[in-house]
Formats: structure tokens, C-alpha cells, sequence
């Protein structure tokens, strides 16, 4: 038989380079065996933590050639720089802490401790000052977790447990308050009376049933739960102890209040708010809705000190002012509270019948011109957007005159002189302002058109900038969407070639921009993606390559999570995948699409399924 020879080979520990130090020697006859058995390390191999190492250890306990194969052992190190736990996260989340084989030694770790020398060669690390940020971390973390004790032994567990502890938890409730334990239901009883001579009485209680429960009673009377929803929630439970002293105050306070005129009409109003909110749930139509609030405005003017309207009532009011004015006077002397005829006036003077068109010979506007004097220097500064409205042609006859007529369809009649216009409007120019620096917004004006060519345009956009400029404000930018005519006026202001500014055609110290809306370009490029064969959009990436978008994944990654509670791409919506072609022209739909949400969503779907590369933008 052939024999085998089994060579095994130990690794012999590293002995501790410090001298006089006896880590991982053999011990002593009279030692037990693993007394020495220590853990050691090396010396760093960065030059600067290396020689911090050399510094901290004395030199008389090192020897003078220092070589890559010495080591310290754990023995000259504070405990806290030896991390012998590791503490690991599993995919789903949760942490789970496990003790090293080997333990290893913080980043920051220099050797300050050496037993069996004098005391002053052992200089322990300075106690390292937290950050500010970490104090306030802690600081709040220590603040939550007595928070959090406080709301565990606030609790309310189950009735028995009320009912056991009610007495030792109560000692404290103001005024004359007297527990009755009962099997399904404690009592709490406000008592009157009771250090005198006269009769005792109840003029307050409440029950807290087995299923904790609360039922409130002043004198005779049954308050309803919704008093106290604020406290103890729509099911009107007690869950806390905390809310006990808060339910006997208010009691307290309801016996002792008198019953005035203005208690009163805080009652009534609260069953106003009531019973509107009532008719909202119960969906009985906006008329009823509103006349409630109207009765509810109205009562509360009628006791109020100061008479506040809201804007639906001013509006109301001036709506029956406008039809007739002895009408409005028998009405608000008879019946209704109205602000009166001179508080209209005044707030209708800034409105004048004579108003400003941009066929009109006056370059001002009245309103704008009340607006423009009360905004600061700053907010003068504004942008000017440009866009076309589609409205349904038709001629309606206001303030004695005929409205609707394209402006840019001017004919010339053959019996006389003048000229007029018979073309109706298909859509309206609209010009609008906002400032740059704040919130301010206005609408320029407003011009009915039919087939708006660039040259009547470019003129309709000089009639405005020349007419907001004399206001008062100030332009900088012209903002428009990338519509063909648009372009074409931007051109013609740029003098034949588009630049993304010009000097303003009205003040030549100032530079004019032009920016096109890039909500308006989002939506076009979902639009012609929509349109493209298999809705598959062609591309070059940044590299020079050649990208295909798949409208198609968009409407997978829809599909695969529209009944889940938690989703991806939460933004994503039928409407928006497959809009009609009024949709289309819809821009909140369109933005939906491009969410920035919906990037990580088509990654995490292509990995997820690894038959088609996910579609990214």
C-alpha cells in the first residue's frame, strides 16, 4: 500500500514590534495558554498616518530600523478604534450585525496606550468635538426619543386598562369632577355646589363606553361628537390620556359661558358651515351651494363690527348696481347687507367706458397705467408671450356696438369711403405681460383675427411694445411658441436673420430677446412622436449615434403597474399615452410624458426585463 504524506501548514501569528510588549508570545509556565493571543496590525502605508504612528509610539519602545513586517498589536489602542461588528444591509432593507473573524482598525486609529510603562509615554486621545449638525442630530434624536416614551405611556390601550388606572391617572382634573368605574362604562361628573349648603347638582358629564367611545352631556343636553373631532378624531374615541383634562376643560368652559348674541351667532354659523358642508358631500348642485354661502356671509355681516365683503359679494353687488341702481339702494336699505353705492364707485373708478384698441389713435392704457403706478421699479421689468387662442366665430352685440370681426380682415365698401369689416374671428391674438421679478400679471390685449399672416402680426407687435412702454413698463424678452409665424416676426425684428436678441426697436440703449416656449416644443415633440410609423422617434445622441425612442415602453410601463397601490411612474396617465387630438393640444398632458420620474422608471423596467431596452430621454 502506497503511502500518503499529509504536509499541513500553520500560519504562526505576528508578534507585537513594541518592545516589552508580550502580545502573540509564548506564554509563561505559569500563564495560561491564550493569555498573549491578541490581534495585531500593521503599520499604514500612507507616509503621513505612518509616521503619526511613529510619533505617538515612544521611541525607546520601538527599534530604530522600522520594516513593513512589524506590527502593534490591539493592545496599544483605545477600544473604540478596534471594530471587531460589521453591520450589513440586505436588498429588501433590513440590517443584520455580524462579529469579524479578524478585526480591523478605524481609519483614524494611532497607538496611545502602553502598559507596563510610566504613565506619562500612555497619552490617550483628545475627546473629539462633534460637528455642529451632529449635536443637533443628536440633540433631536434624544428629544424624539422622550417624545416617543412620552406618547407610549400617553396611550390608551384597551378599556380594561383605562378602567384600572383612571383614578391614579386623574388626580389631577380641574374643578369638582367625581369617577364613577362602572363594568362597561366610566362616568365623569361635574358637580356643583358641593362645599355648600345648597343642593348638589350635574352640570356637566361624559361617558367613555367599552369601545372607548366618548358622549358629552351639559345639564341635560347631549353635545354633539364633532365639538371635540379636533381632539379625538372623526370616530370621536379616546385614545390618549392626555385628552381627559382637554374634554373637562371643555366642558368646564361650556357651563360657564353665557349665552350671549355673539354665542349665538358663532352657533349659527357653525351650522351654517355645517350644512354646507353637508350639500358639498351630498353633491345637491353648485346653486344651493352658493346661495348658502351667500345667507352664511350675509348673517355674518349683519353682527360683525366691521364690515369685510368677500369678492363674491362685491361682485353680486355690483352686478345688481350695473342693472339698476334704485333697485340696489330698496335693496340694501330693506333686506340685504350690501356695501354701499360710494364704495362701488370707488372701486370702478380705475374703469373707463372709452377703452384702448390697437386700431385706436391713443397708445395708452388706463388700466395698465393704475397697475403700472403702484408696482415698484424692479417689477417694470416684464416679458411679453405672444400666443393664438382658437374661439368659436361669432358676432355678439355689446356696449352698443357689434364684436367678433377679424381685425386683419378689413374691406373696402364700393359705395362709400369707409371701411369695414363682415370676416368673422376664428381665433384671438393675445398679448400678455409678466414680470420678470415677481408675481405681477396682466393681459396686454386681446385681438381677434382670421388667418394671421407676419406682416400684420410684426405690426400688431410693435402697437403693443410702443403701447406698454408708454404705460411705464419696461420689455426685455419676446416669448412666443415655435409656430412658423413667430418665427418669421422674430426674424423681421432681428432685421432678416434670427439672433437670440436685437436691440430694442424702441430703445436703442436696451437689448430685446427672443424665446420660444419650451412647454410648447415639449408637446410638439410628443405630438410628431405620436405620429411617427410604430410611434418609434429616431434621434442622434450626444456620441454621433443613432437613438430610437419607443413610445410603445411608455405605454408597457403603464400597463404593468395601473392597478399598484405604489408605482414608477405615478405621473403617467391613460389620457396622456393616448390623447385625442383635442388632448394633444393639451400641455399639462404633454409634460406628464416627460417627467423627469419617468427616466428611473423606464431604467428600472428595462432591467426588470431584459427582452427590450427601455426607451430613455
Amino acid at each position: 500500500m502506497d503511502r500518503i504524506s499529509i504536509i499541513c501548514c500553520f500560519s504562526v501569528p505576528r508578534k507585537c514590534s513594541v518592545i516589552g510588549c508580550r502580545g502573540n508570545y509564548a506564554p509563561r509556565k505559569d500563564e495560561a495558554a491564550d493569555v498573549n493571543k491578541v490581534s495585531v496590525f500593521r503599520f499604514p502605508k500612507e507616509e503621513s498616518r505612518k509616521q503619526e504612528w511613529l510619533r505617538r509610539i515612544p521611541q525607546q519602545l520601538l527599534s530604530e530600523d522600522v520594516t513593513d513586517a512589524m506590527v502593534v498589536c490591539e493592545k496599544h489602542f483605545e477600544p473604540h478604534f478596534i471594530q471587531r461588528e460589521q453591520t450589513c444591509f440586505r436588498p429588501d432593507g433590513m440590517s443584520f450585525t455580524c462579529v469579524r473573524d479578524t478585526p480591523v482598525l478605524d481609519p483614524s486609529a494611532v497607538p496611545t496606550i502602553f502598559p507596563n510603562t510610566p504613565s506619562y509615554l500612555t497619552s490617550p486621545l483628545p475627546t473629539k468635538r462633534k460637528a455642529p449638525d451632529d449635536r443637533r442630530a443628536e440633540m433631536a434624536a434624544r428629544d424624539d426619543k422622550v417624545l416617543a416614551d412620552w406618547l407610549d405611556r400617553d396611550c390608551v390601550d384597551d378599556f380594561e386598562n383605562f378602567a384600572a388606572s383612571v383614578s391614579e391617572k386623574t388626580s389631577d382634573l380641574h374643578g369638582d369632577w367625581v369617577i364613577v368605574n362602572k363594568p362597561d362604562l366610566v362616568l365623569f361628573v361635574l358637580l356643583i355646589n358641593v362645599a355648600t349648603s345648597l343642593c348638589p347638582a350635574v352640570v356637566a358629564s361624559f361617558k367613555v363606553w367599552r369601545d372607548l367611545r366618548v358622549d358629552m352631556f351639559v345639564g341635560k343636553e347631549e353635545r354633539d361628537r364633532c365639538e371635540l373631532s379636533w381632539l379625538l378624531g372623526d370616530e370621536g374615541k379616546l385614545t390618549r390620556w392626555s385628552q381627559l383634562p382637554n374634554i373637562c376643560t371643555h366642558l368646564h368652559n361650556a357651563v360657564n359661558m353665557e349665552s350671549t348674541a355673539e354665542s349665538t351667532v358663532c352657533k349659527i354659523s357653525k351650522l351654517f358651515k355645517q350644512l354646507t358642508s353637508a350639500t358639498k358631500i351630498a353633491g345637491d348642485g353648485d346653486n344651493k351651494l352658493s346661495v348658502l354661502r351667500f345667507l352664511s356671509e350675509q348673517f355674518s355681516l349683519l353682527y360683525a363690527a366691521q364690515k369685510r365683503y368677500s369678492p363674491r359679494c362685491l361682485v353680486i353687488a355690483f352686478r345688481l348696481f350695473c342693472v339698476s341702481r334704485t333697485a340696489y339702494k330698496l335693496v340694501r336699505d330693506t333686506c340685504l347687507v350690501l356695501p354701499h353705492v360710494s364704495y362701488l364707485r370707488q372701486l370702478s373708478s380705475c374703469f373707463n367706458a372709452d377703452y384702448t384698441t390697437l386700431t385706436g389713435e391713443r397708445a395708452d392704457c388706463t388700466y395698465l397705467k393704475q397697475k403700472c403706478s403702484v408696482l415698484s421699479e424692479h417689477e417694470l421689468l416684464c416679458v411679453l408671450m405672444m400666443d393664438e387662442i382658437y374661439v368659436s366665430p361669432k358676432i355678439t352685440y355689446k356696449g352698443g356696438s357689434l364684436h367678433g370681426f377679424a381685425m386683419n380682415c378689413v374691406t373696402s365698401s364700393s359705395s362709400s369711403s369707409s371701411s369695414s369689416n363682415t370676416v368673422e374671428a376664428g381665433t384671438v391674438q393675445a398679448f400678455m405681460i409678466s414680470s420678470v421679478f415677481s408675481k405681477n400679471k396682466d393681459v396686454a390685449a386681446l385681438q381677434p383675427v382670421k388667418n394671421l399672416d407676419t406682416s400684420f402680426l410684426h405690426d400688431s407687435v410693435m402697437k403693443v411694445l410702443r403701447m406698454i412702454e408708454n404705460v411705464g413698463y419696461k420689455i426685455v424678452a419676446l416669448i412666443s411658441d415655435n409656430n412658423r409665424i413667430n418665427r418669421n416676426v422674430f426674424t423681421s425684428l432681428c432685421g432678416g436673420v434670427l439672433y437670440p436678441f436685437t436691440v430694442h426697436p424702441l430703445d436703442s440703449s436696451r437689448k430685446l430677446f427672443f424665446m420660444f416656449d419650451s412647454v410648447h416644443l415639449l408637446k410638439s415633440i410628443r405630438n410628431n412622436w405620436i405620429n411617427q410609423i410604430d410611434q418609434t422617434f429616431c434621434f442622434p445622441a450626444a456620441s454621433g449615434s443613432l437613438v430610437k425612442a419607443s413610445f410603445a415602453h411608455l405605454k408597457q410601463l403603464y400597463d404593468s403597474e395601473k392597478s399598484a397601490i405604489v408605482k414608477l411612474a405615478p405621473s403617467l396617465s391613460f389620457t396622456s399615452l393616448h390623447p385625442n387630438n383635442t388632448q394633444r393640444q393639451n400641455v399639462k398632458l404633454a409634460l406628464q410624458v416627460f417627467d423627469e420620474k419617468n427616466v428611473a422608471a423606464l431604467t428600472e423596467f428595462g432591467n426588470r426585463f431584459h427582452s427590450q431596452r427601455a426607451t430613455l430621454f
